[in-house]
């Protein structure tokens, strides 16, 4: 295959809490990269900019360079963004790709990462706890 044409969905405006998966999104940029270099993206970013902030930055990164380690990418983007506040928004950023990647995916696998798109049972993956 000489080239992929990806379309993605940064979608965030439809969801409540901040839809994250930077590391799915590595993953898979890598692998185009590795399978058919010099391959096109094209991405529909409707964000809620307020709680989506590092999602396009580091899509953007991640398009120049998909080896790049996003957690690193995430740390500085807090510290940029957060000053003496990073630590905790890095943790706050984290806490919701982790919990998308294991509880969103699963509330409707059909729809990968468009899970739960406009639906308020995206609030109930996650617990108070």
């Amino acid at each position: 295959m000489d080239r992929i044409g990806v379309y993605e969905y940064l979608y965030g405006a439809p969801y409540s809490v901040p839809r994250l998966y930077s590391g799915r999104l590595a993953e898979f940029l890598a692998d185009v990269a590795h399978r058919a270099p010099g391959s096109g993206f094209y991405a529909e970013i409707y964000s809620n900019h307020g709680l989506d902030g590092p999602k396009a930055w580091i899509a953007e990164k991640l398009l120049w360079n998909p080896r790049q380690d996003p957690q690193a990418l995430l740390r500085r983007w807090c510290r940029a963004v957060f000053a003496d506040a990073a630590e905790p928004m890095e943790r706050y950023f984290r806490g919701l790709e982790d919990t998308w990647s294991r509880n969103g995916l699963r509330a409707d696998p059909g729809l990968g990462k468009l899970a739960l798109y406009g639906d308020d049972r995206q609030c109930e993956i996650f617990r108070p706890e």
